[in-house]
């Protein structure tokens, strides 16, 4: 076989699919062969000849004869038995190729193949990128300014400066899945974008706009699909989720602010017009976008949320106020709405059933047949408990009728603008306090159970109403009497009182606990996952937890304290001595305080049960000491880290030692494998896994 006719594999070109054999590959054979390749009629075929047999000679009939007839059918080749042959000879030769060809396709695509995720990114001093794989093997990706990597560390999205444009930028791909693409710097995918691209979490999408003439168009890639579609043009804004196919973006028209969506591959469409202001919110799982609408009749606005391609939800209507902008996901979103009188009745009534009156639904007497009888069972109504429930249900109607009426009256008490503020959390809203102003809040977790601190102005302290009152004075009277009862009771024992509240909702119920002894003007509050209330002021440490449906006075926990974070149900906290150096304490309501490490620098509290503490060197202002605290102890994992570059994740950190004329040795920690050097001359981290 001549040279020109071997089978070559390309390492340039095996990622195309096998292509089939070509006749023009085979006609050699078949001349070699003198078969013309074409498969001919029957009829064209001649029949062999026949071959005379003489029968004459009788068979012994002695079976133990020695003769045996040595008589033998002679087989001539037809024409057609050798074409046959020679096709079925090619076949197969047409088989052998292409299996050698398929098993050299396949055999390449499995030598390409890395199952190795990204474990950190890093510039070294030639100013070029370098990724590192978590079974230790390194690839230089030349200049990369900006990078985002897939949760499944998976797909590198990074950007680098577009050479004929300043402030524009090159945005490549890589499938680290491929050895051939992370040899290659991956794929490029589009030049001169505009800063601020972003990437879905999974990695298989990335938004970029290019804006031209002050006008911003909009695109969404697909890693699978390795191709790119125009989301919109004249986009002021987008948000590509954490996970799907779905963008959404804002455009803004003649003073006309709206939210749209796309769908790769498919045209727009419109969400809502009319919008004051948008908000994304997502994890690597799930995402969530919040957005307001004017109400047309005032400044307030009515809050909506939505994701995917799901109609929008009303979250709540007629808004003053929401915290938006604090919104984390997974947590709790703010909102308030004004009194419609400068007092609010939830001031000065006791009102145990709003919570639980919700849930009370108008009883069936299906629900309440039981069976009676021996021999002839009859199903008969349970009175006692059916009147039982429907009586439940009647009291919780009238007292829906007097919180409608309360909302109604004005008890011509004036002290200023006043608001009710309510929590959005897991799908539910739920009230927290009343008659609280915008200045008076002091403090609110963003997550975990909803929790409010702050200032109210209290009417009628120690002259509380209960509600059950208020429904035996309508039982004996009438609801509008009522009115009149609860407008004299306030004017008559009008009272203001400055004081401090916590409201918190903790699973089932809203309480309102009493802060004791705190000064609101000095006092840094921490609001812990467990409900504890802890309060910093001129450097003395406090806590407050909730006892006996009362909130203790505060307690001290420590002094001299410069710096606190809480974890979970967990808070850390700096100390430090008369030198000035800085010890660090864990603390517990039901543990006490636990002393961590000495001469702390830094600490970065993770969760619980991953601490990373960074403590100084005696020899060095610029070096450093990392340890890591887990719950139980403190150990050292490396000294002589310099401060320059640390990053850190939720199991993981990276940095920088021997550093010297700007570069030095990039080292990573994990729980799992401990301190690993990564690379030497690392000028820079970018990420780790």
């Amino acid at each position: 076989m001549k040279e020109s006719d071997n089978i070559r594999l390309s390492n340039d070109e095996y990622e195309n699919d096998a292509q089939a054999v070509q006749e023009s590959e085979l006609l050699p054979i078949y001349d070699a062969m003198e078969f013309s390749g074409d498969i001919q009629p029957l009829d064209d075929i001649s029949e062999p000849e026949k071959i005379a047999v003489d029968f004459g000679n009788k068979k012994s009939d002695s079976r133990n004869s020695d003769k045996k007839s040595t008589l033998k059918k002679k087989k001539i080749p037809s024409k057609r038995d050798s074409r046959i042959k020679t096709l079925v000879a090619c076949l197969a030769l047409i088989i052998i190729v292409a299996s050698a060809m398929a098993g050299a396709y396949f055999g390449a695509a499995r030598a390409d193949r890395n199952t190795s995720p990204v474990a950190a990114v890093y510039n070294t001093t030639d100013k070029s990128a370098t990724v590192k794989l978590a079974d230790g093997t390194s690839y230089d990706i030349g200049e990369a300014r900006e990078i985002s990597v897939s949760t499944d560390g998976m797909y590198i999205w990074f950007s680098r400066n577009t050479a004929s444009a300043t402030g524009k930028y090159d945005l490549r791909m890589i499938e680290v899945g491929s050895k051939k693409s992370l040899k290659k710097q991956g794929k490029f995918i589009e030049k001169g974008i505009d800063d601020g691209w972003k990437t879905t979490k999974d990695g298989l999408f990335a938004c970029y706009g290019i804006t031209k003439s002050n006008i911003t168009s909009c695109y969404m890639y697909s890693a699978e699909l390795q191709r790119a579609e125009t989301v919109a043009e004249s986009v002021e804004e987008y948000f590509p989720p954490s996970v799907g196919n779905i963008v959404y973006f804002t455009r803004r028209s003649s003073n006309v602010y709206s939210l749209h969506r796309a769908k790769f591959g498919e045209n727009s469409e419109n969400v809502a017009s009319g919008i004051s202001h948008v908000k994304y919110a997502g994890d690597s799982n799930d995402y969530e976008i919040f957005y307001t609408q004017a109400t047309g009749n005032s400044t307030n606005v009515n809050v909506y949320a939505v994701k995917g391609d799901e109609k929008a939800a009303e979250i709540c209507a007629d808004v003053s106020e929401v915290y938006l902008n604090d919104f984390v996901y997974g947590g709790n979103l703010y909102y308030f709405t004004k009194n419609k009188s400068n007092v609010n009745w939830q001031d000065f009534i006791s009102d145990n059933y709003y919570e639980s009156d919700k849930k009370i639904q108008r009883p069936v007497e299906s629900d309440y047949m039981v069976e009676k009888g021996f021999i002839f069972k009859r199903k008969v109504l349970d009175t006692a408990k059916y009147n039982a429930a429907l009586n439940q249900y009647e009291l919780k109607m009238l007292r829906d009728q007097l919180r409608e009426e309360l909302d109604k009256i004005d008890l011509g008490l004036a002290v200023g603008d006043e608001y009710t503020c309510f929590a959005y959390s897991n799908g539910t809203s739920h009230r927290l306090a009343s008659g609280i102003t915008f200045d008076n809040i002091i403090e609110f977790a963003k997550s975990g159970d909803p929790r409010l601190v702050y200032r109210k102005s209290v009417i009628g302290v120690g002259n509380i109403i209960s509600m059950d009152s208020l429904v035996e004075t309508a039982k004996k009277s009438s609801v509008q009497k009522t009115m009149d009862y609860v407008r004299n009771a306030v004017q008559s024992s009008y009272e203001v009182s400055d004081s401090s509240f916590c409201s918190w909702y903790d699973g089932s119920n809203v309480v309102e606990y009493e802060l004791k002894g705190y000064d609101l003007d000095k006092t840094q509050f921490i609001l812990a996952d467990s409900g504890t209330i802890y309060g910093l002021a001129d450097g003395e440490l406090y806590y407050s937890s909730a006892e006996n449906a009362e909130l203790s006075s505060r307690r001290l926990i420590d002094s001299n304290v410069s710096d606190c974070s809480a974890a979970e149900d967990t808070l850390f906290y700096e100390k430090l001595d008369s030198a000035g150096a800085r010890t660090l304490y864990k603390f517990q309501p039901k543990g006490g305080k636990v002393e961590v490490c000495k001469n702390v620098y830094s600490y970065f509290a993770v969760n619980k049960s991953f601490t990373i503490v960074l403590t100084r060197q005696s020899n060095s202002e610029e070096l450093v000491t990392a340890g890591i605290y887990d719950g139980t102890g403190y150990a050292v994992v490396d000294s002589d880290l310099n401060l320059n570059n640390f990053v850190y994740s939720d199991d993981a950190f990276a940095y920088i030692k021997n550093y010297k004329s700007g570069s030095g040795e990039m080292y990573c920690y994990s729980l799992k494998n401990g301190a690993v050097k990564c690379g030497d001359g690392v000028t820079e981290i970018m990420y780790i896994g």
